[in-house]
């Protein structure tokens, strides 16, 4: 009887640590999209400053490319 408990104690402890696991990749991922969010709000609010006369210069790798003036959009 005991070991009958034991072993169906052990299999819920398994389970619960596996979904601790889960919880930890789901809230890694999350803040990493947020971050990657905020970074992206951070870019627009900058790239609405900027009028058609400027360039904007992305960085691609080790090199950089032109990616011409700036078309200020309202969205």
């Amino acid at each position: 009887m005991a070991e009958l408990i034991q072993k169906k104690l052990q299999g819920e402890v398994e389970k619960y640590q596996q979904l601790q696991k889960d919880l930890s990749k789901s809230m890694s991922g999350r803040q990493k999209l947020e971050a990657q969010l905020t970074e992206n709000n951070i870019m627009k609010e900058e790239l609405a400053l900027l009028d058609g006369s400027n360039v904007v210069i992305k960085l691609l790798g080790p090199g950089s490319s032109r990616c011409g003036s700036v078309v200020n959009e309202s969205n």
